[in-house]
């Protein structure tokens, strides 16, 4: 786990005298520089939308969920109607904190509460919870968390946010609805750790910044076209988990919309789209791909216009017949990697390299990888996948019973603005991209 990037010492904590009901405003409002807010444990009003641009400072509750702020039932219905709200500018926001705070809304109300947590060189995100479902219509949603670090040396972290956005999948609106974590901007690194985000009618994390984001850890399931979307320059995850389905998801009382043909729904794992950014491709490893039920889907790994993916040391179950590979207008490599179920190995209309090292269960497509019996190692699954979902495993002796080399490639992390040398250097430009492709 990576250290925290901000600097405490320059901040003196406040205990903050509020009581259950009153307006958690006026005591941030009444804060000044140099000052870390510590709330007590209780359910506060936040009524509206609130801006704060200081330098050492943060907000910081009682652990365990206990601090809670209360939005209006509806409130985020409008794109950027953020609940706070740290955009850099004139002055900066820098060295800033939130941790261990919770955004609802009363009883059974829907709301899209949403932090910008913009700062300059260093920023921290930790236990951030929204555990409200999200507002279900085709308008306008605020995202959940838009971390930006606009430094280019400068880093930010955010670890173990949660939310369980229990949408109404097809409702995209042309790009318009709720992304878990979207950072569209900054020059900077941003390190997501061990974050949980579902249910979202937009992609569960977009990342289409020319700095770096790299993503450790964390479950990522059942969001709208994609789990995790790379479009930046230069993007990593090690250790996710990412599954789609749909059965268990209606199950548990949301809506889909398996019907809908409108381009509104559609459902892969990891998107890798780089139009319009700076982007070459990316990395994935460690990693695990579950799909068990999806109407409209467009494959576990889909490449659109970059210049090279790869997947490394990761697991794949195929429960539906989408293709795991799909390297539309850019290649998509493999290596070290298992797939079970159906489905093709590769589709699409572009070509797979660097495939290698790579055991596949029966019955697969054109792309042949040393077929035996091969089952998911569950020590490589996050925790926290719904246990009533229908997905199931089989578990060997240890961690490395299914890889094909029998290694182990999860890394020691060094302290974030290192990223593991950048995902040791994106695996070597992801290999001098796949080259000389084929």
């Amino acid at each position: 786990m990576a250290p925290d990037p901000t600097d405490r010492e320059q901040m003196r904590t406040v205990h903050v005298d509020i009581r259950d009901g009153e307006n958690a405003h006026r005591p941030i409002e009444d804060g000044s520089d140099g000052e870390l807010l510590e709330f007590p444990p209780g359910r506060f009003s936040w009524p509206s939308k609130l801006r704060v641009v200081r330098e050492d400072w943060g907000i910081t509750g009682a652990e365990d969920g206990e601090t809670v702020f209360v939005v209006p039932n509806g409130y985020g219905t409008s794109n950027h109607e953020y609940v706070l709200d740290t955009a850099a500018g004139t002055p900066r926001n820098d060295n800033a904190v939130i941790e261990n705070i919770t955004f609802d809304t009363s009883g059974d109300n829907r709301a899209n509460p949403g932090v910008r947590f913009e700062c300059v060189t260093r920023g921290y995100v930790g236990d951030l919870t929204h555990a409200c479902d999200g507002v279900v219509n085709r308008s306008e949603h605020t995202d959940g968390l838009k971390p930006i670090i606009t430094d280019p040396g400068g880093s930010l972290t955010v670890r173990r946010y949660t939310i369980h956005n229990n949408g109404r999948l097809a409702d995209y609106n042309g790009g318009n609805s709720r992304v878990g974590i979207a950072s569209q901007r900054g020059d900077g690194e941003v390190l997501l750790e061990d974050c949980r985000i579902t249910g979202c009618p937009n992609n569960g994390v977009y990342a289409r910044m020319p700095g770096v984001m790299f993503i450790e850890g964390g479950l990522y399931g059942n969001n709208n076209v994609s789990q995790i979307r790379f479009a930046g320059e230069n993007d990593a995850a090690d250790g996710v988990t990412l599954f789609v389905d749909e059965g268990w998801y209606e199950a548990a009382g949301n809506k889909v919309y398996r019907d809908d043909r409108s381009g509104n729904y559609a459902s892969r794992l990891l998107w890798n789209d780089t139009r319009g950014g700076s982007g070459f491709g990316g990395v994935v490893r460690n990693s695990t791909f579950l799909r068990l039920d999806s109407s409209v889907g467009k494959g576990h790994i889909e490449q659109l216009d970059g210049q090279a993916f790869s997947v490394r040391s990761s697991q794949f179950l195929m429960g539906d017949s989408n293709p795991a590979l799909v390297p539309n207008d850019g290649p998509v490599g493999a290596r070290n990697c298992v797939f079970v179920g159906r489905g093709d190995l590769v589709g699409g209309n572009g070509n797979a390299h660097g495939i290698d090292n790579v055991a596949t269960g029966n019955p697969f497509g054109p792309l042949d990888g040393e077929h035996r019996d091969v089952t998911l190692d569950e020590f490589r699954i996050h925790p926290d996948l719904p246990k009533h979902s229908s997905f199931e495993f089989e578990s060997g002796d240890g961690p490395d019973d299914d890889r094909p080399d029998g290694g182990d490639d999860s890394p020691d992390h060094p302290p974030i603005g290192v990223v593991v040398d950048r995902i040791d250097h994106l695996e070597e430009k992801v290999d001098s991209l796949e080259i000389v492709v084929g």
